[in-house]
């Protein structure tokens, strides 16, 4: 009956409607925003909340990690291997993700700072709740004209520095947790020189040839 009522629109019962095209990615942060995120980080009141907002900018810009990912992140999680600072996430999407040069001295200090415990509003809490994190960086103190601490944007500027940069697709795919090169097609749009959505296709393409 469903197939009957959606032929006028999709053709014979039995064909795959049209997809609807994916959301859009927010833009990345500019180097002056993620610089001034960092300050608003550090200019909160009490230890706590201090730490928790500097963990969305270091393990959102820096490792790119999704909300319920940072949730469920313990100061165990975090490792060094010489100069290099990497996180184990756990969940549906695990995967060990190397941390950015720039953000992998906050990472394992935070961490150490951490011990087992949560990084991000350690204690007890709700973390199932699904605007965990989104409600705390509504709390966030900043200059009205400042630019708002989203862990959507801070995964989109993690993604897109990967994409500008010709991080192998493999192993971007492989860091973010993402099944399918084509879906950072939303993303390439706003880094300078990441392959085209076609490109991106082929590859997935290839992928599964193989």
């Amino acid at each position: 009956m469903l197939y009957r009522l959606a032929w006028p629109v999709h053709g014979e019962p039995g064909q795959r409607a049209t997809p609807f095209p994916g959301a859009k990615a927010p833009p990345p942060y500019s180097p002056a925003e993620r610089a001034e995120l960092a300050a608003i980080a550090a200019a909160q009141r009490g230890p706590a909340k201090r730490s928790s907002a500097l963990a969305m900018v270091v393990f959102g810009i820096g490792a790119g990690l999704r909300p319920g990912e940072l949730v469920a992140l313990r100061g165990s999680d975090i490792a060094r291997h010489g100069r290099q600072v990497v996180v184990q996430v756990s969940g549906a999407a695990a995967r060990v993700v190397p941390v950015a040069s720039r953000y992998a001295g906050r990472a394992a200090g935070l961490a150490r700072g951490a011990g087992d415990g949560y990084l991000f509003r350690p204690g007890p809490a709700d973390r199932s709740y699904k605007n965990f994190v989104t409600n705390f960086a509504r709390t966030l103190v900043a200059d009205p004209a400042a630019p708002r601490l989203s862990m959507s944007r801070c995964r989109s500027s993690f993604i897109c520095g990967h994409l500008a940069d010709g991080t192998p697709l493999g192993e971007l795919l492989a860091i973010t947790g993402i099944c399918q090169a084509e879906s950072l097609a939303r993303y390439a749009r706003h880094a300078d020189g990441a392959p085209a959505k076609a490109v991106l296709r082929a590859w997935d393409k290839t992928q599964r040839a193989r």
